[in-house]
């Protein structure tokens, strides 16, 4: 009987990066999302909130508008890539690595298109 403990580092594991990126994704989901809900759905068109187009392109080209980008737009993406791929896993049509690739790709194709239209 062999109780060897295999070798670390045999294969290159993805799992805890898509769970990093779940986890970032959901907190930005639960946090900002409600928020810019409330203020750009309903404050601002009630005219509580005054901002004008000149200050929102202001503030979204700063580098602050980079941070709002990943936390509204990326990290959300790839939570909701994870919960897809997980549910595809638990209605057992799909789960492996195609679908794997076809989540989190798309997930990253559209940080990639939200993150190019910030430098835009």
């Amino acid at each position: 009987m062999n109780n060897a403990i295999p070798p670390r580092g045999r294969g290159l594991h993805f799992e805890p990066l898509w769970w990093l990126l779940f986890s970032a994704g959901g907190v930005c989901f639960a946090v900002f999302i409600p928020a810019v809900a409330l203020i750009f759905g309903v404050l601002w068109p009630l005219g509580i909130v005054d901002i004008s187009l000149a200050q929102l392109q202001g503030y979204y080209g700063s580098l602050w508008g980079l941070v709002f980008t990943g936390a509204v737009i990326c990290l959300p993406a790839f939570h909701a890539a994870h919960r897809i791929r997980h549910a595809f896993h638990d209605f057992k049509l799909g789960g492996g690595s195609t679908t794997a690739f076809i989540c989190y790709g798309t997930a990253a194709v559209v940080s990639f298109v939200a993150i190019w239209v910030w430098f835009m």
